[in-house]
């Protein structure tokens, strides 16, 4: 018996952005003792076991897509998605006549994501027009009890509301909750493209706006109202495209007697402030490319294409349920 501790990293074809890790096994029989032969075939099945991995968390619940024709191509050539991969073990086993390999292999996510949604997978499993919106809130008004799902954030409740007045589809988080686990959301805070893709997949949004809110109380008198100030940091990405098509970060201030009328006001604000911004971006994603103008007649003018009218519905300032599709 035999172990090994390797480096390789065999050349790739999509290298795109978006890198994820993941550990995989792979095992083959050593016929004839050759265990050259059963390291390298044990090396291919850990990669494409990594290759099905990612596969899962891209396509979601969606086991019918997971089991036809395009995944199986993807899976007869995984190493086209593989930036690299290192050993964790190589076992070549006298006993078993075989050789057992742990690998740690890094994928281009990306690039395979764009595959499945070519191959019209990704765009079978979401509504483009629909939006979650989940943010990790810290309020210096409360503790920090239970689990992210047992609560609605103040900063969620404004952003989303303020999207929906502006006639934007928001999914419910309840939708979200039992198929999405808090670390994933986390993780999707922190910048992870694959992550929110997979929060997207799975509540059957096209886009995923992530992030992270907080609020402070500003200094001054012990007595009396207080100026509180509400921070908030989203990133927005895109599930067919897998790519963050926005970001923005912004503040605002209130003044109350009570600090939680303070917060709350604070946070409406600098949810109206993004929650603006965010609308006209996404809808411009949305809109599709517009086709030259045709040229003009001698003596007139350019024919340009009308722009779009704004949704004139109200944006609700009460907390309420988010529209579902």
């Amino acid at each position: 018996m035999a172990v090994l501790f390797l480096c390789c990293a065999p050349q790739s074809f999509a290298q795109l952005g978006v890198l994820t890790t993941y550990e995989s096994e792979g095992k083959a029989p050593a016929k004839n003792a050759n265990y050259l032969k059963a390291r390298k075939s044990a090396v291919w099945r850990a990669l494409r076991s990594a290759v099905n991995k990612a596969l899962g968390d891209l396509l979601g619940e969606d086991a019918s897509a997971r089991k036809g024709p395009q995944v199986k191509t993807i899976l007869s050539s995984p190493t086209k998605y593989v930036k690299s991969y290192r050993f964790l073990e190589a076992v070549d086993d006298d006993l078993e006549e075989e050789t057992r390999v742990r690998l740690e292999v890094i994928l281009w996510t990306d690039a395979l994501n764009k595959t499945l949604n070519t191959a019209g997978l990704v765009s079978s499993t979401v509504n483009p027009k629909a939006v979650v919106v989940l943010i990790l809130e810290r309020s210096f008004t409360a503790r920090a009890t239970g689990r992210f799902w047992d609560y609605v954030p103040m900063s969620e409740i404004s952003l989303a509301q303020n999207l929906m007045g502006g006639g934007i589809h928001v999914i419910r988080r309840d939708r979200v909750a039992n198929t999405v686990t808090e670390d994933r959301v986390r993780t999707a805070a922190r910048g992870d493209v694959t992550a929110a893709v997979d929060i997207g997949l799975k509540a059957g949004a096209g886009i995923v706006i992530v992030g992270n809110a907080a609020s402070t109380r500003q200094k001054g008198s012990a007595t009396g109202p207080v100026n509180v100030q509400a921070n908030l940091s989203v990133k927005v990405v895109s599930v067919l495209d897998s790519k963050v098509i926005a970001a923005k970060s912004d503040f605002a201030s209130a003044r109350a007697v009570d600090p939680v009328n303070g917060e709350l006001q604070a946070f409406e604000i600098v949810g109206e402030k993004i929650g603006d911004f965010l609308e006209t971006t996404i809808k411009r994603y949305w809109q599709p490319v517009n086709k030259k103008a045709s040229p003009a007649k001698p003596g007139e003018a350019p024919k340009t294409s009308p722009k779009p009218s704004k949704p004139s519905a109200p944006i609700s300032k009460k907390p309420g349920l988010m529209e579902d599709l």
